[in-house]
């Protein structure tokens, strides 16, 4: 699976107004646009944005040896 920024955007964004992520349920009822067939979990999209944000070097560019996960 690849991590773009696109990613990140979309699921940094997940949960805002609504009340945020929920992540103690195992229901995967949030969608990441990028991955129109897939439904995630709160906890997928937690990881989904550590992950992503991880790819971001402190000096704010993009590592993309970083954006491989499997």
């Amino acid at each position: 699976m690849e991590i773009g920024l696109g990613v990140i955007l979309v699921a940094g964004l997940l949960g805002q107004g609504s009340g945020g992520l929920d992540y103690a349920s195992s229901e995967k009822k949030y969608h990441v646009t990028a991955y129109e067939d897939e439904s995630f979990s709160g906890l997928h999209v937690m990881c989904l944005r550590y992950v992503g944000f991880q790819c971001i070097a402190s000096d704010g560019k993009w590592n993309s040896t970083s954006s491989r996960i499997a």
